[in-house]
């Protein structure tokens, strides 16, 4: 698996910011909830500061199955 992760990671950015690790996860500044908060927007503790990891799970499954069942051992 480690193997397939360092030979497939192509890395690209949007023009949003939208860090795309092959075609897989995204990486993304998560919004806000809608609410005012009292931290300063510098602050980590900002909602707006959050990120999020997305992962396209079904995806990596169909291109990793070949890869695990080839490594496991009977």
């Amino acid at each position: 698996m480690l193997a397939f992760i360092k030979n497939n990671i192509d890395v690209s950015i949007t023009k949003k910011g939208v860090i795309s690790l092959h075609s897989c996860f995204t990486i993304q500044k998560k919004g806000g909830n809608g609410n005012r908060v009292k931290y300063l927007k510098t602050d980590i503790r900002h909602g707006g500061n959050n990120i999020q990891l997305k992962m396209k799970s079904k995806l990596f499954m169909d291109e990793t199955t070949d890869l695990v069942l080839n490594t496991l051992k009977y």
